[in-house]
């Protein structure tokens, strides 16, 4: 697997080549947050069990899938705001 790390500022001005990235195989990529934190993008295969198994046997997970398939969808969004 390669793994590239970038800085937030690099995912803002080129995230569409950042996520078609990795849609291939063994790419991801991490992103430094400001505040010290990193967020991993990677390749998910529609095989991948990864929910089946947190649904399985995660509580909280569950809980929160939940929560979620309850609510409205509201749209995800691909812009920042200042400040954030």
């Amino acid at each position: 697997m390669t793994t590239k790390v970038i800085s937030l500022n690099e995912f803002e001005h080129g995230w569409r080549g950042v996520l078609e990235s990795c849609t291939e195989p063994g790419q991801s990529v991490v992103v430094e947050l400001p505040n010290q934190r990193r967020v991993s993008i990677q390749n998910w295969d529609a095989d991948d069990d990864l929910i089946d198994q947190l649904l399985e046997n995660n509580a909280e997970f569950r809980d929160m899938a939940r929560k979620s398939f309850a609510g409205p969808r509201r749209p995800f969004p691909l812009t920042t705001q200042p400040g954030t």
